[in-house]
């Protein structure tokens, strides 16, 4: 079976430890940073299956990141994470395309169960984006043939 590939960026060192080994204990294969710059090379690297984001970085924020990695591939989700927790941070971050904002210190069963919600979910969007153009494609050529 695939390991799956997690982009874990947090600027909190203990935190970022944390998060890595349970992610690793439960048999993901997690690259780390600590900054915006450390995301984006990371990202261009190694395409993850799932990216968690701490929210505030020292050179930027989950936003930015969001949208170039949205605009990049839209079928990876993103879950943000956040000591700053606002009802209009979360709404913010789920409208630039986060599937989901979670408070920090995260509660470790939590963010495992929203990372199995998210990946199933991206596993669904993925084969019905796969099947959706060859079909419709299919079937403009047929009308025509």
């Amino acid at each position: 079976m695939k390991k799956t590939h997690v982009l874990l960026i947090d600027d909190q060192r203990d935190l970022l430890a944390a998060v890595q080994e349970l992610l690793e204990t439960h048999g993901m294969e997690v690259l780390a940073g600590s900054s915006c710059a450390d995301a984006e090379r990371l990202w261009k690297t190694s395409r993850p299956d799932l990216a968690i984001l701490d929210y505030l970085l020292p050179d930027g924020n989950a936003i930015s990141l969001i949208q170039k990695f949205k605009d990049s591939d839209p079928a990876v989700p993103i879950i943000v994470l956040t000591g700053h927790g606002t009802i209009e941070r979360a709404v913010e971050a789920v409208k630039t395309g986060a599937e989901n904002l979670l408070p920090k210190p995260v509660n470790p069963s939590v963010l495992l169960d929203v990372i199995d919600e998210v990946l199933r979910t991206a596993v669904i969007a993925r084969i019905a984006l796969l099947k959706s153009p060859r079909g419709s494609a299919q079937r403009w050529i047929h009308s025509w043939a």
